[in-house]
């Protein structure tokens, strides 16, 4: 079976992982950890990786689902026992 490399490139590791950095110079985020959570309090929602992901909010359309690309779908539930039936 052949893996799907593109989704093991969070097991990489940089070409610069070696170089050293002072202390002064490192851009390291401030983290709080709360039990079992860790939390950024100087990013948006308390998780600096939230600053560059799509905001939704709602009520949504009645009937409709969307995507990733935000495209609109009609919600058609299938029936149970026959998957090539809509209703």
């Amino acid at each position: 079976m052949e893996k799907d490399h593109s989704l093991e490139g969070h097991y990489g590791v940089p070409p610069h992982w070696h170089e050293y950095i002072p202390p002064e110079q490192r851009k390291a985020v401030p983290v709080v950890v709360r039990g079992t959570s860790l939390k950024e309090p100087s990013c948006p929602h308390s998780w600096c990786n939230t600053q560059h992901s799509i905001q939704w909010s709602g009520p949504g359309e009645e009937g409709y689902w969307i995507d990733a690309k935000r495209t609109l779908h009609p919600f058609v539930p299938k029936l149970m026992g026959n998957e090539d039936e809509e209703l």
